[in-house]
């Protein structure tokens, strides 16, 4: 699949990279994560995303589980599949949650780069305030709606 760097974590897949794409792939990774993925179907999926209707812009693949979606899938729940985890926590609760720490210096202490434009917006957006992701995507892909593709490490968040 060919792919293109358009940015230190952020990689292009052309809408001329296979036939029906109708908008451009993003993939945000480090160069390890792509070395890692080109083995696996990841790109294929982001790929076979820009070909469908209603998806604007890009398909974009984020730094997560990408779990895609299978033949039961399409019977069961509409072809739908999990997209995220879900949150554990309201907003409000997250932030009440995180008083006396210092979520962005902890994100960034993990790798992560975090830019708000609201001094408790990290907060609403820390880890502890989503569902474990793996718990999630094990659900559906032991009931046969999903299957794991990747795993992918998140490298940054922003939040308006």
């Amino acid at each position: 699949m060919r792919l293109e760097r358009v940015g230190p974590y952020l990689w292009r897949i052309p809408p001329d990279a296979r036939p029906g794409m109708r908008v451009p792939g993003l993939v945000v990774a480090d160069e390890a994560l792509i070395a890692s993925i080109r083995s696996d179907a990841s790109l294929e999926q982001v790929a076979n995303g820009a070909t469908l209707p209603g998806i604007v812009k890009a398909s974009l693949a984020m730094p997560d589980i990408l779990p895609v979606g299978t033949q039961a899938a399409l019977r069961e729940t509409f072809g739908s599949t999990c997209h995220g985890t879900g949150r554990r926590l309201s907003r409000t609760a997250a932030v009440k949650a995180a008083r006396g720490r210092r979520i962005q210096q902890e994100l960034e202490a993990a790798g992560v780069v975090a830019r708000a434009t609201r001094r408790d917006a990290p907060a609403e957006e820390m880890p502890e305030a989503y569902k474990d992701v793996r718990e999630v995507v094990d659900v559906v892909h032991r009931f046969g709606i999903s299957t794991r593709v990747a795993r992918l490490k998140p490298l940054g968040v922003i939040k308006g």
